[in-house]
């Protein structure tokens, strides 16, 4: 049995659905990264997991029991916010205490458990330290040692690193990832980046206007994006419109980008294409950064390209690409230049286009 079920879950504000009949599980000891951009409904999602806001339809279980009349004190979830939600007046131990005390946990234990979680997020001597005296990232380990401290059933993220730079999000997300696994906790992490989902969960939910509509494992939708806005949504590469070659019967999909034997593009025989079928309908076709090459392959097609940036990359470059289409337009991607594969040196920023090839067996054709 599911620790955590949503059965056709509705939630609507002004007319408007922020939920619509939303159908998921949660087994426990898991963590679900639940994705998507602004106003999908991540939030109210949350919201009404953890009793905010009550469905308008549809039910929420908790190890099989109905949880529309449980209010949210008594569900023993946690919920961590983007902005901390620190105590102003409460120093750092009175913060991590505050569920505790809640809870009527004796002095002593509270003492001894603010300890525990201080040191869990590496902030031992900080106890007394008062909460404006705290760095950013300080501040997000208060956050996550109060929320873990009474042990909750379900521990809730919303988008808990988005208050933070770059460079100290990805510093903070490998000890966020190494302190969810390690405690066990069951937890509900809303983002809208994809490699926060890829080092936190386990499973991972895309959600659009206020429906999932996909979900597995993180790498599984990396590799196979169920439609054009999953692989849009998740910055999987350039995409764009491809339909059978003029002529039918050719074998070739056209795109902005030249022509590509359908035989070798994945996916292509959903769409007819791939068995000489003139009747195939015109698609989307995923380029992925894999797809690029900056040496000449056998197989492979030439395209005109334009170096927009390059950063240092622990695998060699990472270059934004910007391929030129034969209509004018541009189709900007990341890609990887790695000396072990490319050879020579690494290509620099340019404002004159220089070639580059793609592999059309590193392409794919997507749903609409």
């Amino acid at each position: 049995m599911s620790f955590l079920e949503w059965q056709g879950v509705s939630k609507s504000f002004g007319g408007t659905a922020a939920l619509d009949a939303v159908s998921l599980s949660l087994r426990e000891g898991e963590i679900l990264a639940v994705l998507g951009p602004s106003g999908c409904g991540k939030t109210t999602f949350l919201r009404a997991t953890a009793g905010l806001e009550p469905p308008d339809a549809g039910r929420i279980l908790c190890e099989g029991k109905d949880l529309a009349d449980v209010p949210p004190h008594r569900r023993g979830f946690g919920l961590m916010f983007q902005d901390y939600g620190l105590f102003p007046h409460l120093d750092v131990a009175a913060n991590v205490s505050f569920g505790l005390r809640m809870k009527g946990m004796p002095r002593r234990q509270r003492a001894e458990r603010v300890r525990e979680m201080l040191g869990l997020v590496r902030l031992e001597g900080l106890a007394r330290r008062s909460i404006h005296e705290l760095s950013g990232g300080e501040s997000q380990r208060v956050a996550l040692a109060r929320s873990l401290a009474p042990s909750p059933r379900l521990l809730m993220l919303d988008e808990p690193l988005g208050a933070l730079d770059a460079t100290l999000r990805r510093e903070l997300l490998g000890e966020l990832s190494a302190i969810l696994r390690g405690v066990g906790v069951t937890a509900i992490y809303v983002t809208h980046d994809r490699e926060e989902a890829l080092a936190v969960a386990d499973r991972a939910a895309v959600m659009r206007a206020g429906r999932v509509i996909q979900t597995g494992r993180p790498r599984a939708l990396v590799e196979r994006p169920g439609s054009a806005f999953v692989a849009s949504f998740l910055e999987l590469g350039a995409i764009l419109e491809a339909a059978p070659a003029p002529g039918g019967g050719n074998g070739l999909y056209a795109t902005d980008l030249g022509f590509l034997p359908a035989s070798a593009v994945r996916g292509a025989a959903i769409h007819g294409a791939a068995v000489r079928d003139p009747a195939a309908k015109a698609g989307l076709l995923l380029v992925r950064p894999r797809a690029v090459s900056f040496t000449a392959r056998r197989g492979s097609t030439r395209v005109g390209a334009r170096i927009v940036s390059c950063t240092p990359h622990p695998m060699g470059v990472s270059i934004r690409l910007a391929l030129l289409g034969r209509t004018g337009r541009t189709h900007e991607m990341e890609v990887l230049w790695r000396q072990t594969e490319d050879g020579g040196e690494a290509p620099r920023p340019a404002a004159h286009s220089r070639p580059v090839w793609l592999d059309p067996a590193q392409c794919e054709m997507l749903k609409d």
